[in-house]
């Protein structure tokens, strides 16, 4: 018996294809590159509140989907947000375990436009409420933030894009409470 060779080489593209498939389904996105979240040093030196940050704490983390958008994770955002206050000078000490203040970090969405030329635009609207010892609202902003990139991979386009909404946001927080802080 004869075995027909176009029969063989497809039966052995489906094999690869399906070792392919079963590898992407295990495969997770990239993690987000919490220094590509930082806000750059800025040029002249915030003012110091005065105060100091215990701890900080994020919820509202949204799951990404496997084939869709990838949302910064709360550690993510937690790591960004210490590494920025920190860095600022704004306060004595950020998340620590000392000092006067708590830091609620509320992730209130997370969203994705893609325009036609394929440029990704990640979206971000983010509540931060700091608190007292006693849980009194000492300050409170919501931000909304964008970032875009228009990369020519697209989980490379997708990852810059969301980096760079959670950083637009945190710069937007600095200056918030530069400009506002009580």
């Amino acid at each position: 018996m004869q075995t027909n060779p176009n029969l063989r080489y497809s039966s052995t593209n489906i094999s690869i294809l399906m070792v392919i498939l079963a590898l992407s389904l295990f495969s997770g996105c990239a993690s987000l590159d919490v220094t590509q979240m930082v806000p750059d040093a800025p040029t002249t030196a915030f003012k110091n509140t005065g105060q100091s940050i215990r701890t900080i704490s994020v919820r509202g983390e949204q799951d990404s989907v496997w084939g869709g958008p990838s949302y910064a994770k709360k550690e993510e955002i937690h790591e960004a947000v210490a590494l920025s206050l920190s860095g600022s000078g704004l306060f004595g000490s950020v998340d620590r375990g000392q000092g006067d203040l708590e830091l609620l970090v509320l992730v209130r969405s997370q969203d994705q436009k893609v325009s036609l030329m394929l440029e990704y635009t990640g979206l971000l609207t983010v509540t931060y409420r700091f608190s007292d010892q006693n849980g009194n609202v000492v300050w409170t902003k919501t931000l909304e933030s964008s970032g875009s990139s228009h990369a020519f991979s697209g989980a490379t386009r997708t990852r810059v894009g969301r980096e760079r909404t959670v950083k637009a946001n945190l710069t937007a927080l600095l200056s918030e409470i530069e400009a506002s802080w009580p």
